[in-house]
């Protein structure tokens, strides 16, 4: 029984990473670091893709992506949070 309370608490904390997000914003390059791309939407929320696709790396371009909060055990960037892209659309020309 103990276990499966446990089991329980794991899945609760476990589920805000396991929802999808429509994130719409603007593709940002940041030359921090080592550099990497990001995403700013329009309340100033900053995201961070892991794996940004190579359609996507492009300077103030407006998206729409689907995706969803990730856990990265370690990363120098101190910059957005961190998600996975899961679909994504370019807006405007």
């Amino acid at each position: 029984m103990v276990l499966g309370a446990w089991c329980l608490v794991l899945d609760f904390f476990n589920l805000n990473f396991n929802i999808l997000m429509k994130i719409k914003g603007k593709v940002v390059y940041m030359n921090l670091e080592m550099g990497f791309w990001g995403i700013e939407d329009a309340k100033g929320n900053q995201w961070r893709p892991v794996k940004m696709p190579e359609q996507l790396k492009h300077k103030g371009k407006q998206v729409e992506v689907k995706a969803r909060k990730v856990d990265e055990d370690m990363s120098m960037i101190m910059w957005g949070t961190p998600i996975e892209i899961i679909a994504f659309e370019t807006l405007g020309p």
